[in-house]
């Protein structure tokens, strides 16, 4: 979603940027970044885009994720670290979590379960009566997964069995444990190196359900419930109409502790004006800046852009 972004174009947010800048360096405590504002069309995706521009070429660059909730593939919070894991490569991998999806994608029961046998964190929760591969109408048809590894179907040989399908029982655990993998890997990653940073725009956009797994299973994982020491080299920045009810779920002080709040974006300058003008190839004049100036009082940054861009000549145009 970034890749026909041009950050040249981008005009104004100084003091967001700045503030940005300051949390990349992990000096300080703050390590949550909200930037609300309930109007639309005000640029706070624009401005997303931006950080996360600067954070790709910082003089120390972070891997950086931006997602817009939005346009999610499912509402949840497994979809949202599926997205975070394909941002974020090449520059990290993560092979447990990536595992996992891969047999989720393929409808693989035969590679999901020994997979999730593997995992030591849920070893004491197997047992048979829960983990039979299949629907009812393959158990009814008599067939059952044997420990994982190898099936009886009336004696036949097992690479001459239908493949089953996961059941949703066993999807809803492979995509938990997924989940549990992802923070694992991740931990691991920021033990190991010096940063991340995760985007998040649209955040009034997400349902509540997938709100209160950002907040509580999330977020508030990382960074409120026993956060680990590694957790200090992650910054996380949430833009929406609305923010997270960060104080309806976490301590007062630690809030304080760990989040800037940005509420209302910034009206444009004259210098902002030019600056845009100047950007789609619009000539300087000084009457045309004063009327772009006047509109920006009454209209949003995005219409104001539109109308520069409808005034310019039509070779700029092309």
């Amino acid at each position: 979603m970034t890749d026909s972004f041009d950050p040249s174009k981008v005009v104004n947010f100084k003091r967001e940027r700045e503030v940005f800048e300051e949390l990349l360096d992990f000096k300080g405590e703050r390590r949550i970044l909200t930037i609300t504002d309930e109007r639309g069309g005000v640029g706070k995706s624009t401005l997303l885009h931006k950080l996360f521009s600067i954070s790709r070429t910082h003089p120390k660059p972070k891997p950086t994720s931006l997602i817009s909730l939005d346009t999610l593939e499912t509402p949840s919070l497994y979809y949202v670290v599926k997205q975070i894991v394909k941002n974020l490569k090449p520059a990290i991998e993560f092979p447990l979590f990536s595992q996992i999806e891969l047999s989720l994608a393929s409808d693989d029961v035969d590679m999901l379960l020994p997979l999730l046998r593997q995992s030591s964190a849920i070893r004491g929760e197997l047992h048979m009566g829960n983990f039979e591969a299949g629907s009812t109408s393959n158990k009814a048809a008599g067939v059952m997964y044997n420990d994982y590894r190898s099936y009886t179907f009336n004696g036949e040989n097992p690479s001459q069995l239908p493949k089953l399908s996961i059941s949703e029982e066993q999807r809803q655990l492979g995509q938990n444990q997924a989940i549990e993998l992802f923070f694992t890997e991740l931990n691991d990653y920021l033990r190991r190196k010096t940063g991340l940073v995760l985007l998040f725009d649209a955040y009034e956009k997400c349902d509540k359900v997938l709100q209160e797994q950002l907040i509580r299973g999330f977020i508030g994982r990382l960074h409120f419930a026993k956060p680990s020491k590694n957790a200090k080299r992650l910054l996380i920045v949430i833009a929406g109409k609305e923010s997270p009810k960060f104080l309806h779920e976490f301590p007062p002080d630690r809030c304080e502790q760990l989040i800037e709040a940005m509420d209302g974006m910034p009206p444009w300058t004259r210098d902002d004006i030019v600056d845009c003008m100047k950007f789609y190839g619009q000539t300087h004049e000084e009457k045309l800046t004063e009327d772009m100036f006047s509109l920006s009082k009454r209209l949003t940054p995005l219409m104001v852009v539109q109308v520069i861009q409808s005034i310019l000549p039509k070779e700029a145009q092309s």
